[in-house]
């Protein structure tokens, strides 16, 4: 019996993981999109899709390169609804942050106008109080900051693609949002490339 049982659950299981990586395969095999790609862009490389699901936030990195325009935007099935998207610049910074405190008690002595201390008359310093004082100990902290430089859903350009040249060579993040009121779909993300310097014969 109890092998019976193990049997069925390994069948069980082979079947999750098929069936999920059916799903997925299909998603790759799927035409998503009804937007023409611009055929002066190279799409191969760094596109990619996922299978996605309500609620969803997913980020991948890709590396744009300087001298290069780029053409980025996604499409999804429509029962994602509308899928946000971004492209975010990360930099590395550093802050100032308390590593330690220190606190201990502070006795104040009377100081005459030159600011030396002053005594009774058995030769002791007279005390005007006590304090508690702290000692601070301070860190250097990293720590990323984002800006994002496109969103799909509010830009001036009113566009749901993000054509840009790249500056330098850096690296950028590329996040996905799916709605919590979405279903489950498929998703292709185009990353699309070429060179600022057009060639071009002369007469």
């Amino acid at each position: 019996m109890k092998s019976l049982i193990i049997n069925l659950l390994t069948i069980l299981f082979i079947l999750f993981i098929y069936t999920g990586n059916t799903y997925a395969q299909r998603c790759g095999k799927k035409k998503l999109c009804n937007i023409e790609l611009n055929d002066r862009y190279d799409y191969r490389g760094q596109s990619t899709y996922a299978e996605l699901y309500p609620g969803d936030t997913i980020r991948t990195k890709i590396v744009v390169y300087g001298a290069q325009l780029y053409d980025i935007f996604a499409c999804g099935d429509p029962a994602l609804g509308a899928v946000e998207f971004n492209v975010i610049k990360q930099t590395r910074k550093y802050r100032k942050v308390i590593e330690d405190i220190q606190e201990h008690e502070q006795i104040n002595y009377k100081l005459d106008e030159y600011g030396d201390y002053v005594y009774d008359e058995y030769g002791d310093y007279i005390e005007t109080g006590r304090e508690t004082v702290s000692d601070t100990t301070w860190k250097k902290e990293r720590y990323i900051e984002e800006k994002i430089l496109f969103n799909s859903l509010n830009n001036k350009e009113n566009s749901n693609r993000w054509t840009k040249a790249a500056k330098k060579t850096e690296t950028l993040v590329i996040e996905v949002i799916v709605p919590d009121n979405a279903s489950e779909g498929c998703l292709d993300l185009f990353i699309g490339h070429r060179s600022k310097q057009q060639g071009s014969f002369k007469r």
